[in-house]
């Protein structure tokens, strides 16, 4: 299974995570980020599992460090 965090939850952010989940096989989206924290917020609500984050910094921090473990 491929994990992906997708930057930017805009309506061609919603697409791209759509397309990945729904078309692209073993491949899961497990966590977004958005300046506008309350938009990744919305997106991680409609998937099961999924993360939001507020900047891509730190989604790229957290699973950097999460996928060490």
């Amino acid at each position: 299974m491929l994990n992906i965090g997708v930057i930017g939850c805009g309506a061609i952010g919603r697409d791209h995570i759509r397309r990945l989940t729904d078309l692209v096989p073993g491949c899961q989206v497990v966590a977004c980020a958005d300046y506008f924290e309350e938009a990744a917020i919305k997106v991680a609500a409609q998937y099961e599992g999924m993360k939001a984050y507020k900047t891509g910094e730190e989604l790229r921090s957290e699973e950097r460090r999460v996928g060490k473990e």
